[in-house]
């Protein structure tokens, strides 16, 4: 592929952006300063993949700076040892603020490993057996499942034109790791649609979506 051309400006892009997925991954934490610090060179590490006439810069941007934002958590609490009789931790990790000494940080290495999964690209079959949906429902499902993030940006920004959508989408609150309730009240508001209208559009994606090897129960 050959190499990405960044806009003008596209420093105050990355740090802007980075300031806000900070605050919405893990506010008033050194994980957050972190991300601050290496989104500007991870952005320029990353610029080959950028192809400015299949997609605007800030969508892939975002794309680029979240999947960071997750790498960096995920080996943060990797690092984390935690003694389970007693639930205290055998060697102080950087920052105890982002997670609690309880045992839920389980979970949560589940949830962040589950998003980052979410991110393996989809194959073109995967994207063929996807497009049995109609576009408004595919965009919905894979919204909240997490799934655009495995989707080629330029493809992606097709179904969303087909659709009927602006990006960037789904909004950058949208979170499918966490409560689904609370993420289709979020897509609902962004496409000025009823919560049971979001719901239904999911729940028929669901057969197909099944047709995945990463289809997960859980969403539904």
């Amino acid at each position: 592929m050959t190499e990405g051309k960044l806009p003008n400006g596209w420093e105050q892009i990355v740090k802007r952006i980075a300031q806000k997925v900070a605050q919405q991954r893990f506010p008033r934490t050194q994980l957050a300063a972190d991300l601050c610090v290496d989104a500007v060179s991870h952005v320029w590490e990353k610029r080959e993949y950028f192809d400015p006439d299949s997609g605007q810069f800030e969508p892939w941007c975002y794309r680029v700076i979240t999947n960071l934002a997750m790498d960096m958590l995920r080996h943060f609490l990797r690092r984390l040892e935690i003694d389970g009789p007693t639930g205290t931790f055998k060697s102080e990790p950087s920052d105890l603020t982002l997670v609690t000494v309880d045992g839920k940080w389980q979970t949560e290495q589940r949830r962040v490993d589950d998003e980052l999964d979410s991110a393996v690209p989809f194959k073109c079959d995967e994207l063929a057996h996807l497009e049995k949906l109609p576009p408004l429902r595919r965009v919905i499902a894979l919204a909240l499942t997490g799934w655009w993030r495995a989707v080629p940006p330029s493809t992606w920004e097709q179904w969303l034109h087909s659709a009927g959508i602006d990006s960037p989408f789904p909004p950058p609150e949208c979170r499918p790791i966490y409560d689904f309730s609370e993420n289709v009240s979020l897509i609902a508001q962004r496409l000025g649609r009823t919560v049971d209208s979001v719901r239904q559009h999911f729940y028929r994606s669901v057969p197909v979506l099944r047709g995945l090897t990463r289809y997960d129960p859980y969403q539904s």
